[in-house]
Formats: C-alpha cells, structure tokens, sequence
C-alpha cells in the first residue's frame, strides 16, 4: 500500500509568523494536532499541538510565534512511500506525522493515528 492512496490531502498550513495562540486556536478549529509551517521556499517546519503547549499551555503561548514552537529538522516521505517504510520512519524518528512530498511539492499528510486506524482495519 503507497501512502498516495491513504494519505489525508485536506492538509492545514500556517507560517512561521503566526502567533501561536493563533495557530492553537486553528488546530482546534480544523480539529488537527499538527500544522505544516510554509514559507517562500516551501515547508519550513512542522509544529504539533503538544509542540504549543496543548489545551493548557496559553501563558506558554502568550506573545509568540510559530516560529518559536516549530521542529525545523522535518522528515518527509514522497507519495510513492510504502506503509511499512512510513511506519518505519516515523518510528525511527519519533514523530506523529510525516508530510507527503511529490515532486518536492506538498500534497498530503499521514499520523500516528492514520496508521494505527490503518492498522485497526478502520476506514473513518
């Protein structure tokens, strides 16, 4: 199975100069716990709810940015990535997503919790 045909395409972006109260705020909007952080020159960074604090993490928060949360070493895989090497990587690596390249060029997004749905044989 190649991460093209079960990869989440609805990805949610920010920039590094985005507060990151506000940045919380999205993720609780689009109900997601990561944000891929774009800049001119493409992906940047990645930046995790747990990264911002979680729920209760707003004095973390107050009067900073994105910029000052965000992973900036990121570990991408491309669209033709199998499963096992997405798990593999992500293991090894001990991170929750991985951004899904082609041709350099963002087009989806893959979780922990997409493969153990994977996993658990549940399509929701």
């Amino acid at each position: 199975m190649r991460l093209e045909s079960i990869m989440k395409t609805d990805i949610v972006t920010t920039n590094a100069k985005e507060s990151a109260q506000g940045a919380f705020q999205l993720m609780k909007m689009k109900q997601c716990h990561h944000l891929i952080v774009i800049g001119d020159e493409g992906i940047v960074g990645i930046v995790s709810s747990r990264d911002l604090g979680g729920p209760h993490g707003d004095e973390l928060r107050a009067d900073k940015t994105v910029s000052e949360f965000m992973v900036k070493d990121i570990v991408t895989a491309e669209t033709s990535t199998s499963l096992h090497e997405a798990a593999e990587l992500m293991r090894g690596n001990s991170i929750g997503c991985l951004p899904i390249l082609e041709k350099k060029n963002l087009r989806g997004i893959i979780t922990v919790t997409d493969l153990l749905k994977i996993l658990a044989g549940s399509t929701e």
